[in-house]
């Protein structure tokens, strides 16, 4: 049998522990890939903030362990603020109290003896956690430190049965993306257990500890220098004894490629993108002489960023509603309309949801990054249609794409550069994470993944216009290589 315990802290009962930002979108990406690979819904124990109490924790984990037998597998998955205190770890629950902190959180080595006792044989721990932001006074700062990595060494290098992913090292900062609206270092485990990274696998099926741990150590450093300009340290860390194995793909593998035969290869998710950058002090709600631009770009900085940005979102979502409803005849009950003031506003529609955030600008805190998105298509057609245009016209300016299956890269860069068209020119990483193209007659920057396709224009423009680039690049390229993404030519305009 294969077990697993999620738990996910992103809001804390006590309003001086910081929000730990993506903790629950991760938690539920990690579960639904285990779902991939036959953990069954009864065996996906989440526990997601007011859920994740430290007797809630302590209780399910007691009784999960307790009930494994040798050959079961058992998943440990946390997410949320950890730290250190008089030399032992622990991790917070939603109501640690920042006045009692050892009391009120998990002791790590409480947790490695409910391991120990087990007649499990293979238990993997995985923390996407740091003591990095977790309170908003710094009377208490002197209180706690970051993990003692030697006390985690200690354990899992001694044990036979048990390993440990950890995000990133003692002290340093487990870093999140809002474009991706996850952890970084939890994106690419997905990723990687889901099949999309054939650079973490072993004979091209199977994933083990040390595959998945170098993968994730190579990756997560370059991720970081594309989406910041500056300098940002994040290694993910793992401790075991051995190489053990976690995942054979060779059954996903299959029913994927059967998948992909019957939907011919049509995309299966599309997004439509608008990334605009500008200063905090030109927010509607920054008053000058009352308010400064924040020096850094933690959780109190985001708060403040949220507050004074309340009155533009407000704008955008009530004109985008007021549109939606008068274009496609949207009734009340149609629409979902979440603006909760916390930088996020979403409406999901019946065919779309639509989205607009806001975030400081990480590598320059004195200016803040406005994403728009359109995503969660459930009827394609409608982004062709002179409704959708009326809208979002000169809106968008980037559009990806999620290919039925995963896009082999090694693949196809040997084949694009085998063609020897000067028309193209083809660019890559060493490590073959992804694969940038500049095509002659083509608008737009084209990034390739192994998941995912991006193309980004200069300048925002209709859906249309977007999407031509890219049945333009099918035309001319793609077919001959088998990945096919999507032709939208014949699709209805009204």
């Amino acid at each position: 049998m294969k077990f697993a315990l999620i738990i996910a802290v992103e809001e804390y009962a006590d309003s001086r522990m910081q929000r730990v930002r993506f903790a629950e979108s991760d938690a539920g990406a990690f579960s639904a890939v285990l779902e991939k690979h036959g953990f069954d819904a009864a065996d996906r124990v989440t526990l997601i903030n007011d859920q994740a109490t430290h007797q809630s924790i302590q209780s399910r984990l007691q009784r999960t362990v307790k009930s494994l037998l040798e050959d079961d597998q058992l998943y440990v998955y946390f997410s949320g603020y950890g730290f250190s205190k008089k030399g032992a770890n622990y991790l917070t629950c939603y109501d640690t109290d920042p006045d009692d902190l050892a009391n009120t959180s998990i002791k790590l080595s409480w947790m490695f003896e409910q391991f120990e006792e087990s007649d499990c044989r293979k238990i993997v721990l995985l923390l996407d956690s740091s003591e990095s932001g977790m309170l908003d006074t710094q009377d208490l700062r002197y209180n706690y430190a970051a993990f003692k990595d030697a006390k985690l060494k200690a354990f899992f290098n001694s044990s036979s049965h048990c390993v440990c992913f950890a995000a990133c090292k003692s002290g340093q900062t487990s870093h999140t993306s809002p474009a991706l609206r996850h952890g970084i270092w939890a994106h690419h485990l997905v990723e990687a257990l889901g099949g999309k990274a054939p650079a973490a696998l072993v004979n091209n099926t199977q994933l083990t500890s040390a595959s998945l741990q170098k993968y994730l150590k190579r990756c997560v450093p370059q991720t970081l220098s594309t989406l910041f300009t500056t300098k940002k340290d994040q290694t993910p860390w793992f401790a075991g004894n051995g190489e053990l194995p976690l995942v054979d793909m060779t059954e996903l593998f299959d029913q994927r490629s059967e998948a992909a035969s019957q939907s011919n290869g049509q995309v299966k998710n599309v997004t439509l993108l608008a990334r605009r950058t500008m200063r905090v002090q030109d927010l509607a709600g920054f008053q000058r002489g009352k308010h400064s631009k924040p020096a850094r770009a933690d959780s109190l900085a985001e708060k403040f960023i949220a507050k004074i940005a309340q009155e533009e979102i407000d704008a955008d979502i009530n004109h985008v509603f007021q549109s939606l409803r008068q274009q496609f005849k949207f009734k009340r009950a149609d629409m979902n309309v979440s603006n909760q003031g916390d930088g996020t506003a979403t409406i999901i529609t019946p065919y779309f949801n639509y989205s607009i955030t806001v975030h400081l600008a990480a590598e320059d805190p004195s200016k803040v990054i406005w994403l728009r998105m359109v995503d969660a298509i459930k009827e394609p057609e409608k982004l062709f249609s002179d409704r959708f245009a009326a809208i979002f016209a000169d809106v968008f300016d980037t559009v990806t794409f999620e290919p039925a299956e995963p896009i082999d890269l090694p693949q196809l860069i040997d084949r694009l550069e085998d063609l020897e068209d000067d028309r193209l020119i083809v660019d890559y990483d060493p490590g073959v994470t992804f694969c940038s193209l500049s095509i002659d007659g083509i608008d737009g920057q084209i990034t390739v993944t192994s998941d995912l396709w991006s193309i980004v224009h200069e300048k925002a423009n209709t859906p249309k216009s977007l999407l031509a680039a890219l049945f333009t690049i099918e035309e001319k390229f793609v077919d001959q290589h088998d990945v096919r993404l999507i032709s939208f030519l014949d699709t209805p305009a009204g």
